[in-house]
């Protein structure tokens, strides 16, 4: 092998120790990056069981609420009594709709927060 060759080379040896160096540096780095992903996957498996309970006991109260009214007579139903547990009822389901789309939410949450774990553990090796 003549000298052109061999310097080549060692530039190529040198970058790849220089490669190492910086992966072995990134490595507690992306320790802590697990670390910090895991918790947040907790907080939020947390918070989404919390919304999920909440949503069915607001499902409860609402269709209690929507039943009171399809239950009265139509008379009442028309009353201020009868629209103020119609709008009640309405503005129950509608909370519903909101918590159903939070839950969706941090259903996605979890999911990222699962394929950022994969990938950092896949980059550990």
């Amino acid at each position: 092998m003549n000298n052109a060759r061999r310097k080549a080379l060692d530039g190529i040896i040198a970058k790849i120790n220089g490669a190492v160096a910086s992966f072995d540096e990134a490595k507690p780095i992306l320790d802590e990056m697990l670390e910090k992903l895991k918790e947040a996957q907790q907080k939020v498996g947390e918070a989404k069981t919390e919304m999920e309970e909440a949503k069915n006991e607001l499902d409860d109260v609402s269709n209690e609420e929507r039943e009171t009214f399809d239950n009265m007579p139509e008379g009442l139903q028309a009353g201020e009594r009868g629209q103020a547990i119609d709008e009640a009822a309405n503005n129950l389901e509608s909370a519903c709709g909101e918590l159903d789309d939070a839950i969706s939410s941090a259903s996605e949450a979890e999911n990222a927060i699962d394929s950022a774990i994969g990938l950092i553990e896949s980059a550990k090796g």
